[in-house]
């Protein structure tokens, strides 16, 4: 699970009127499973949870005692409040 915390003021004044769409990538081996966008009341932000997961099949390739390393990108998008 990752945990990632949009907040700032140019980043709430871009928002305004908007709402915020995530766009994630993850690296071959691993799918995003959920995702979860909040208000986060404490900062005013919001913020992004993503629950990565391995694709059956994916650690063969893998040493047994090496820890698999994921590659994620995320894009905020904005689209116009509905």
């Amino acid at each position: 699970m990752f945990v990632i915390d949009f907040i700032g003021h140019e980043f709430k004044k871009t928002l305004k009127d908007k709402t915020l769409v995530p766009d994630v990538w993850v690296s071959h081996g691993a799918h995003v499973s959920d995702t979860q966008l909040l208000k986060n009341p404490v900062t005013g932000g919001w913020r992004l949870v993503l629950h990565v997961r391995w694709t059956p099949g994916s650690r063969r390739d893998r040493a047994q005692n090496q820890k698999p390393a994921i590659e994620f990108r995320l894009f905020s998008r904005t689209r116009p409040w509905p």
